[in-house]
């Protein structure tokens, strides 16, 4: 503390330490987004991942109506080639996991259905992640028995 500060009211001390770690939180930003070091020459940037998970083609959100014939699977649009982790969550039980990169993954098919409770339709969960990136599609199946 310097000899102004010597006498400064606790409030003011944490508007200082307030102020001290929102200055610090928007460099980590920027070091996340840019990249950092490098030296002269400048710092060499690196891309944080970012995607969109889509369900046979649909966003986060969507109700998908089907038979346990129709193929189910997701995929995640990107800009930059990365490799992501998922966890499928299907009724809340983990049905899937592993790792995509520029493919999709089947989630249900002929050969595996899913099991549907009683109602038959349930909550299908995709949490995908590539570094500090997280990623998420939620919605809601439900099966066609006709």
């Amino acid at each position: 503390m310097s000899e102004d500060e010597d006498n400064a009211s606790c409030e003011e001390i944490l508007e200082k330490v307030v102020d001290d770690v929102d200055t610090v939180k928007k460099n980590i930003n920027w070091l996340a987004l840019y990249g950092g070091g490098g030296g002269s020459g400048g710092g060499g940037g690196s891309v944080v991942a970012t995607g969109i998970i889509k369900v046979n083609g649909l966003e986060s959100g969507a109700q998908i109506v089907r038979k346990d014939s129709d193929k189910l699977y997701f995929e995640i649009e990107q800009e930059v080639t990365q490799t992501w982790s998922y966890t499928i969550t299907f009724n809340s039980k983990v049905i899937k996991y592993g790792s995509i990169t520029k493919n999709t993954v089947t989630i249900a098919d002929i050969n595996n259905v899913l099991n549907y409770p009683e109602s038959g339709a349930a909550t299908l969960s995709i949490a995908c992640s590539c570094g500090i990136s997280n990623i998420y599609w939620n919605g809601t199946i439900i099966k066609n028995s006709l």
